[in-house]
């Protein structure tokens, strides 16, 4: 039979105490990673935009270098050895996918929202693709570009994109 986990409303043994060693959704990672306070997180968001180096190999991208990279001139991005090859294979299948005129869901037709146009400009299509993503996220004037140049609020970039739906306006 098995031993009693509470009696009387006190915890016998360690049996719920045990750390789990099979993590398969990472929620021990995604509770890490919510620890500390909100201001510390915003001071580490700031200086990591203001840095003229972005490093990437493989890990977690996070808002502030994508946005130094889109917002900042001047900015350098540095890819390591280790993730090239997975770059270049990425880089090789949309290539691919655009040469031939195949669909690439959420690349080339950025989720639906560009699902009418066509390009086999990749870099057009980068560069793109970060500044549709990228409408609002960080700075007191950072807004999105409509098709004659002027600046957007994220959600009449959405319209103008063919989106819909209801969208909250932030204040800074």
């Amino acid at each position: 039979m098995a031993p009693a986990i509470a009696q009387n409303g006190h915890v016998i043994g360690d049996v719920l105490c045990k750390k789990s060693i099979h993590d398969p959704l990472n929620w021990e990672m995604a509770a890490e990673s919510l620890r500390g306070s909100h201001l510390n997180e915003v001071k580490k968001m700031v200086d990591e935009f203001r840095k003229p180096i972005v490093k990437l190999g493989g890990g977690t991208l996070t808002v502030a270098q994508v946005a130094s990279i889109t917002n900042t001139s001047g900015v350098k991005v540095q890819l390591s050895e280790t993730a090239r090859a997975g770059v270049k294979a990425s880089s090789d299948c949309v290539m691919d996918c655009m040469s031939k005129g195949t669909y690439s869901y959420g690349v080339t037709t950025k989720f639906g929202a560009t699902s009418h146009r066509r390009t086999k400009n990749g870099g057009a299509l980068q560069k793109e693709h970060i500044r549709f993503l990228n409408a609002g996220v960080f700075g007191p004037n950072s807004k999105a570009v409509g098709p004659n140049g002027e600046k957007l609020y994220t959600h009449e970039a959405f319209r103008v994109a063919g989106l819909s739906g209801g969208f909250f306006q932030l204040q800074p």
